[in-house]
């Protein structure tokens, strides 16, 4: 998957992890926060990315709410 614009969002509403594992990617660059959500098979289940203007924490903590209200509580494991 590309990222084409400044708020680009992949999200697969229709998948039910149930007890299944999933992980979380997140990338900090110098613009941008980046984060993916994906299955035991490495599908991307949620992506989404946004500029953070200096405010990461921010940012970070806004795009993983967005992963939340999708998937509610998911354990997820780092990559």
């Amino acid at each position: 998957m590309e990222f084409t614009t400044k708020t680009a969002a992949h999200c697969d509403a229709d998948v039910f992890l149930g007890d299944a594992n999933a992980f979380l990617g997140i990338d900090i660059g110098s613009t941008t926060v980046k984060i993916a959500i994906l299955d035991e098979a490495h599908r991307i289940l949620f992506s989404d990315y946004e500029r953070h203007f200096a405010n990461i924490r921010e940012t970070l903590s806004r795009l993983l709410d967005k992963a939340y209200q999708q998937f509610g509580n998911l354990t997820l494991h780092p990559m």
